[in-house]
This record gives C-alpha cells, sequence and structure tokens, in this order.
C-alpha cells in the first residue's frame, strides 16, 4: 500500500509541476482541464500498471535495459518495491502507524464531503425551487453568494432581485453548461483518498481557476462587455459565503480573473506544449511500471539430463560373535554318568 502510495506523490508531482511551469499561463482552458483531470487517472494508473520485457528482447547490454534499469535506479523503485514484511508484524511498526493513520485521514475527509452535501441537502430542502427551462432555481435566505452544483443555481432571494444578477445567471448557467460540478466533485473524492498528497489539493485549486477562466471567457466572446464584467467581479468578490465544491461567480482570486481576462489568447503553436507529457509518462512508466523477465527457454539439447540417482544397495548385518554362543552346554561329568 504504502509505495503505491508514494509513487503516486512522484507521478502527480512531475506532471502538475509541468503544468505550472509550462502551461498555467496560456489560454487554452479546454485544454488545461483535460490536462488536470488527467494528471488524476496517469498518477493512479501507472503505478498499478506492469508491464513484463523478456530479456530475450532486451539484453543486458541493450539500450533500452540499460534505459530501463538507469531510471528505476534514479527514481529508488528498488526501494519502494522490495517492502516485505515477515512473520507477524508489531502493531507499533512505523509501517503499521503510517498504514493506520492513512485510512483515519480517509474517513475524516469523507466525513467532511458528507456534511457539505448534507448542508447542501437541507438548503435545498429549505430554499423555493423553480423551473427555468431545463435548469432549477433555488432562492433561500442564507448569507451565501450565488452559486451553481449540478444542474442547479442557488441564489439569495435578495441578490436574485439585484439588476447584476443577470450576468451572475448567465455565469452559472456556463458552469452547468460544461459541468464543472461533476468535477470538482471528482476532486473531492480524489482529496479524500490521497489527502496526504499537496499535488492533489494543488490541482484541486488550479481546476477551481480554471473553471472560472473558462467561464469568464465565454461570457465575453458572447457579447458581455469586458469592463463592466470585471467590475461586476470586483462587487461580489468581498460579499457573502461561499459553498466549497460548488461554482461561485466570485469563488476565485480577483487578481488572476482580471489578467486572464485581459489577456491575448496564446499563440496555437504553444499547444505543442501539452506534447512533452508524453515523455514524462514513458519516464515514470520505465521508473514503475516495467520489470524484466527471464522466462527464455533453453533448446532441447542445452537442457541437461537429471542425473542417475545410485543403485540402492542391501546392507546385510552380520550377528555378533560371542565366544560362548551356546550358554546351555552340559557338564562334562553329566556327560560321563
Amino acid at each position: 500500500m504504502l509505495p503505491f502510495l508514494a509513487k503516486t506523490v512522484i507521478c502527480s508531482g512531475l506532471f502538475y509541476g509541468l503544468y505550472y511551469v509550462l502551461l498555467r499561463k496560456e489560454t487554452f482552458f479546454h485544454l488545461n482541464r483535460l490536462y488536470l483531470l488527467a494528471i488524476l487517472g496517469l498518477s493512479v494508473g501507472i503505478p498499478l500498471l506492469h508491464i513484463s520485457i523478456n530479456l530475450e528482447t532486451a539484453l543486458p547490454d541493450s539500450f533500452i535495459y540499460s534505459v530501463v534499469n538507469s531510471t528505476k535506479e534514479f527514481f529508488f523503485v528498488y526501494v519502494l518495491d522490495e517492502v516485505v514484511i515477515y512473520g507477524k508484524a508489531s502493531p507499533f511498526s512505523w509501517y503499521n502507524i503510517l498504514e493506520k493513520t492513512y485510512f483515519a485521514g480517509i474517513i475524516v475527509f469523507s466525513a467532511r464531503l458528507l456534511l457539505y452535501l448534507y448542508k447542501m441537502l437541507i438548503l435545498s430542502l429549505k430554499a423555493k425551487r423553480y423551473k427555468v427551462k431545463n435548469v432549477y432555481l433555488y432562492l433561500h435566505e442564507q448569507p451565501y453568494t450565488a452559486f451553481s452544483f449540478g444542474n442547479a443555481v442557488y441564489a439569495n432571494k435578495y441578490e436574485f432581485q439585484n439588476s447584476d444578477f443577470k450576468v451572475v445567471w448567465k455565469h452559472e448557467l456556463t458552469h452547468i453548461k460544461y459541468g464543472h460540478t461533476f468535477e470538482s466533485l471528482l476532486l473531492e473524492l480524489f482529496c479524500c483518498a490521497f489527502w496526504f498528497n499537496p499535488f492533489v489539493w494543488a490541482i484541486k485549486k488550479t481546476l477551481k481557476d480554471v473553471h472560472e477562466y473558462q467561464t469568464d471567457n465565454q461570457l465575453v466572446k458572447q457579447g458581455i462587455d469586458s469592463i463592466s464584467y470585471q467590475q461586476h467581479l470586483l462587487n461580489y468578490t468581498l460579499t457573502g459565503g461561499q459553498f466549497e465544491t460548488a461554482s461561485h461567480f466570485a469563488a476565485t482570486a480577483l487578481k488572476g480573473r482580471i489578467v486572464m481576462l485581459a489577456k491575448k489568447q496564446s499563440a496555437l503553436w504553444k499547444k505543442a506544449k501539452f506534447s512533452l507529457l508524453l515523455p514524462v509518462v514513458l519516464l515514470l512508466v520505465m521508473a514503475f511500471s516495467t520489470n524484466f523477465t527471464t522466462s527464455q527457454a533453453l533448446p532441447q539439447s542445452e537442457i541437461p539430463s537429471p542425473p542417475t540417482p545410485p543403485v540402492p544397495t542391501k546392507v546385510v548385518k552380520e550377528p555378533e560373535v560371542t565366544d560362548f554362543p551356546i550358554t546351555n552346554i552340559p557338564q562334562k561329568d553329566s556327560i560321563m554318568e
């Protein structure tokens, strides 16, 4: 268990590092979303993948063998793969303590997620529900700014009466159109299972930012004036509370959203940066998923014949010879009589 978890941290760290250095400032919001979601699948899938290479096709002096071996040594995979516990482990061993801590963390963060869903349920039951085309609108009295969750928009009834709510409504409908809620819930589940991994939490925050960048960009493309839209963001940034997993109109840092709104579209050739994901995947597959096997069969002529077992010989035990084997010997005098 622990070797697998350590490998997921290394994989997610390298993938996210590539995104942070090369891709986070680009305006390819759809591709950025797909990349961040792909990190989750690759970080779990690569450690679970097992590829066997026969030494018949990869001899010890070949290029493939040397590359894979060097990569595995670089990541110290031999240390991770050699976690073997013999006999009954002590309940106070570091391995057991870390393992129990991991499962305890899963319980805590799962309870946190269930509490959030419970609060959503209570809010839905207390609010007044209206259906607008294919979307549900919940009007409540709680001090939360407008947000979308699934196929519904939640708004404070006083906020709903505000003249600016039309822009907020379009913003939340765009979140629903792209299915951002389901991606956010997926990240929440990953945070429960890999709560110890700082890169998973970083991906969660970054994906939330990308959701907002993509929505803002789409609204401006639809004809909303960029300057007035930025003013709406400023008005909503410091008002009301927020649901963590939901998509809010002002959920992301204002500075980053304004910068992205003012940023020119990235040149198409910069999409080539996404191709750098492939060598990183190959590197991690060689490190964590590749093993050499020695299943090559020897020719029949080279198979040594088994040695002929020695013929057992029967050992006959001779009886002990005593000086007087006959004990009942008559005396001389009795014979003479």
